[in-house]
Order: structure tokens, then C-alpha cells, then sequence
């Protein structure tokens, strides 16, 4: 397996890099792809800033558990809707598959129509592929635990710091307060 650099221009002021891996002689998908804006393209990128995104990418890989999941409201005030112990896992493969999926603290099981409603409300599941742009992981979502989320694109800007990911989602419709705006402020730790 070895890795090989495709180059595309776009326009005059950007460029994407997409580092391949090449498996038994076929290119597979993606593993990410870098994007300059606002930067004149009179030659190739500067390769430290394709080195610094294809580790971020690269870091990315893998499983993740999470250890905390808080909602910021309009009045800027986190909230813990999961409770203090939310459980879940992140899954980012090499191939751009992510899979994300997160209950709540404290569920209780169920079969009557309220019990199973108060348990798709204290979840979220999702997947898709995704691409790194930048400080941003971007699931083009294909399946959902909410139908109105398939084929959105989903954003999430991260850092990785030692063995825990960090992650905002951009702001947007609440899927906890229906008519309200927030964001999610997620902490992952690496799964081993």
C-alpha cells in the first residue's frame, strides 16, 4: 500500500488534495482532502499544509467513545440533555465511512408508543461518508435515526488533542428544543 497525491485546481483561488491509498493496484476512495481558499493558486500547495491536514485526517481514524455531549442554546448556556454520563461511539474508518450513534444516561426499555418515544428522543444515530476540509469533518448522511437528516451534510469542526477528539457542531435547528437554534459541544475519547 502506498500513497499517492492527486491535485485539482478550482477556480483561481483554491486547491483540494486528495491523498490516495492505493490497495492491489486500485485507487480507493479519499482519505481526505485539504482546501486552501483566499490563496491565489501559482503552484503547487505548500506541502507542510498538506502534511498538517493529511494528519489531522489521519488522526481522526478510528473509534471514539464519548464522554460528553452538551447542548449551547441561544442564551449560551451548556447543557447536559444526555446527563453527565451520555454513552456512544464515533467510528471514522480510512474508506470515509463515519458512524456515530448516542443515548442517553439512565434509558429505560420499553414497548408501549410513549415509552418507545421517550427513547428515540434520547438518541441520536446516524451515517455516512464523510471529508475533512480544513478544521472540519463533513458525513454526507445516507442513514439516519431521523429520516428529515438523510442526505443532509452535517459539519463539525474538531481538534484532537492526545487521546481525546473534540467537536462543535455548526448551529442550526435544535433536535432537542424543536424551534430553537444550537449547537452541539461533544468530547470524545479514543476507543482501545
Amino acid at each position: 500500500m502506498y500513497r499517492s497525491w492527486q491535485v485539482a485546481r478550482v477556480g483561481t483561488y483554491s486547491a483540494s488534495v486528495y491523498p490516495t491509498a492505493r490497495i492491489d493496484g486500485e485507487d480507493s476512495a479519499p482519505l481526505a482532502s485539504a482546501v486552501w481558499n483566499q490563496r491565489p493558486c501559482l503552484g503547487p500547495p505548500n506541502l507542510s499544509d498538506v502534511a498538517d491536514r493529511t494528519t489531522q485526517a489521519e488522526a481522526l481514524i478510528g473509534i471514539w467513545k464519548l464522554v460528553s455531549w452538551q447542548v449551547v442554546g441561544e442564551e449560551g448556556h451548556p447543557q447536559s440533555v444526555f446527563g453527565l454520563n451520555p454513552k456512544g461511539y464515533l467510528i471514522l474508518t480510512r474508506e470515509g465511512r463515519s458512524m456515530a450513534l448516542m443515548t442517553a444516561e439512565n434509558r429505560k426499555g420499553g414497548i408501549r408508543d410513549a415509552e418507545r418515544a421517550a427513547l428515540h428522543r434520547s438518541m441520536l444515530a446516524y451515517t455516512g461518508k464523510y471529508r475533512i476540509e480544513g478544521g472540519h469533518f463533513i458525513t454526507t448522511v445516507d442513514v439516519s435515526w431521523n429520516e428529515a437528516w438523510n442526505g443532509s451534510e452535517q459539519r463539525r469542526h474538531f481538534r484532537i488533542e492526545d487521546d481525546r477528539l473534540f467537536i462543535d457542531t455548526v448551529p442550526g435547528p435544535s433536535i432537542v428544543f424543536p424551534g430553537k437554534t444550537d449547537f452541539r459541544r461533544l468530547v470524545w475519547e479514543r476507543d482501545k
